[in-house]
């Protein structure tokens, strides 16, 4: 699955958007993955759960995923990644903790993904639709139902946002859920090509560019900045709260050049070092008073996951983990 992520230092005046103070409204976490051998209803989940709390997080974004067979299809199918019963669960046990929980469904497409989503006429689009905003309410009854903080419509779905359907959606859900909606764009340009944020409560965007070909330290910054800059300019544009629904980076050697890649585990080679240096970056360049939050890609139900050998997104067990923990309290 795709993935793309960016942010940093930034030397213009602040922008200021209309949201509460930053220390009461600013949502820090990661998104939260359910394993096939660790159920979100599971003791183990919970003390997953815990260790995010534990490590300063105050909040979950709960990943639930819908599939389609292409990218052309006309209908989605529910995943049997995350199940209702398992959903609410999560979202019991994180508000039981004191985390507080976003709602952010996603889809996987074979041989594809969302970005890739393009239906060829509008009669075509109005089916897809028809498919999608099923799910999408039958989310917004539960985010309401179970008290979830903020409900995401829709991830990096570059197409498929920009149709005049997506109105419709945001219509169907606000009758269904009286919290926060938002939607997480693809980057900086999905986000200047979103048609909608003024029906919505807050801006989101997945940020995760290519940091340059040869690792460098200093180069990897200037690059984060340079796109924070550009991100700075887009917010105060769009004039919502607004905040950052996925940064990340595997834990591999070159991950930098493609961050939005999964690396496989059996050819990569890991660097722990490397992806807490990234994040580092992102991280104290993203502390801004017009980003409302950010949360980190990823942390899974089971909390043996992640370790030296791991390539993969998340920071558990590594030493991302402890530089992003550093952030998240305030001692760095």
């Amino acid at each position: 699955m795709m993935r793309c992520l960016t942010i940093c230092l930034l030397m213009f005046m602040p922008v200021m958007v209309s949201h509460a103070n930053i220390a009461d409204d600013y949502y820090q976490g990661v998104n939260y993955l359910q394993t096939p051998n660790v159920s979100l209803k599971s003791f183990t989940s919970m003390q997953s759960l815990r260790k995010i709390k534990e490590a300063g997080a105050n909040t979950v974004a709960l990943v639930v995923f819908l599939q389609q067979d292409s990218a052309t299809s006309k209908y989605l199918k529910p995943s049997s990644a995350v199940t209702e019963h398992q959903l609410i669960q999560a979202i019991a046990d994180a508000h039981d903790i004191g985390l507080k929980v976003i709602l952010k469904p996603q889809i996987l497409v074979t041989n594809s993904w969302a970005g890739e989503i393009n239906l060829p006429d509008t009669d075509d689009w109005q089916q897809w639709y028809n498919s999608y905003q099923k799910f999408i309410v039958r989310y917004a009854q539960i985010a309401q139902t179970y008290n979830v903080e903020i409900l995401v419509l829709g991830t990096e779905l570059r197409y498929a946002a920009r149709q005049p359907q997506f109105q419709q959606l945001i219509t169907a859900v606000r009758k269904k859920y009286r919290g926060e909606i938002s939607y997480a764009a693809h980057g900086i340009a999905g986000l200047e090509r979103f048609p909608f944020w003024d029906l919505l409560d807050s801006a989101s965007v997945t940020l995760y560019p290519s940091l340059g070909k040869d690792w460098d330290e200093n180069k990897a910054g200037k690059v984060i900045s340079e796109k924070v800059k550009a991100l700075q300019l887009v917010a105060s544009k769009i004039g919502k709260p607004f905040w950052i629904a996925e940064i990340g980076i595997s834990s591999a050697q070159g991950s930098h050049q493609h961050p939005w890649l999964v690396t496989n585990n059996q050819q990569g080679v890991p660097d722990a070092e490397l992806q807490a240096k990234v994040l580092g970056l992102w991280l104290k360049n993203l502390q801004q008073r017009w980003v409302s939050g950010v949360m980190v890609w990823c942390w899974f139900s089971d909390h043996d996951m992640g370790g030296l050998t791991d390539t993969g997104f998340t920071i558990q067990n590594k030493a991302a983990e402890t530089v992003v923990s550093c952030y998240w309290k305030k001692q760095c």
